[in-house]
């Protein structure tokens, strides 16, 4: 809600829909009532299950990395800069915080592609009207082509509890700029494997954004720094840290 207020109009005349129906959350309050210890792949995770006062042991073990399933590319892109973002296209992904900073960048030879439902009013999008390509949907199968065809992904989001999108990318190469509200504090070292931006900060993602425009081969030696950093952390490392985590309790 605090959104709409920030951003009105943006989500039409209706509020937005919950992220999980009533009765999910209510099994979810039941199994953490059960629970002895729990998992969590974020620390982002962690400090909102304190917050509803969990007094359990909370064990974070950021997920693997998909290597197998997404290679790496090896070249830099030619072309215009490309700026990728990929999933729900709305308010709690912050995209509209990614509109006006590509507005506000004025970068030449470079394209916004949205890829995922774009759940914003046509009226809030008319103000960015020509300045972004919308894929609707894209299969598992051509995410990996998408990523390796774009010089960095833009992954703004307000609150997830991790975002595969991230390691995704940086399985193919491709950095990501993404806030502390995720998995990215998890994956990225910022400056080096990607970038980490405070949420909600425009000024933040143009500067990233410029940088990108201007820096095309760091930008392409962070990703490939972001391709050795999912290596060294598969989903056979994930598993085995949280084995071991759980045998320590």
């Amino acid at each position: 809600l605090a959104e709409l207020g920030r951003w009105p109009g943006a989500h039409g005349s209706d509020p937005p829909s919950p992220i999980e129906p009533d009765w999910k959350k209510r099994r979810k309050d039941a199994e953490l009532g059960l629970a002895t210890a729990v998992s969590v792949a974020s620390a982002h995770t962690r400090a909102s299950l304190e917050q509803l006062g969990v007094k359990v042991p909370i064990i974070i073990t950021p997920y693997g990395f998909p290597v197998d399933t997404f290679r790496s590319k090896t070249v830099m892109n030619d072309g215009p800069l490309t700026v990728l973002a990929v999933g729900s296209q709305d308010l709690r992904k912050g995209t509209p915080y990614l509109l006006e900073a590509w507005k506000r960048a004025g970068l030449k030879n470079a394209r916004l592609r949205l890829v995922g439902r774009l759940n914003l009013s046509s009226n809030f999008l008319a103000r960015y009207a020509g300045l972004f390509e919308h894929v609707p949907y894209a299969a598992n199968a051509e995410l990996g082509a998408m990523y390796r065809g774009a010089d960095m992904l833009m992954f703004p989001t307000l609150g997830d509890g991790y975002g595969l999108v991230i390691q995704e990318a940086m399985a193919c190469g491709t950095p990501v700029v993404t806030t502390p509200c995720g998995g990215g504090p998890e994956s990225i070292s910022d400056g080096k494997t990607g970038w980490i931006v405070p949420p909600r900060n425009v000024d933040a993602l143009v500067e990233r954004l410029r940088f990108a425009a201007a820096n095309r081969d760091k930008v392409f030696e962070v990703g490939q720094a972001a391709r050795a950093r999912a290596e060294r952390w598969t989903w056979r490392q994930a598993g085995e840290s949280l084995v071991s985590a759980l045998s320590r309790l």
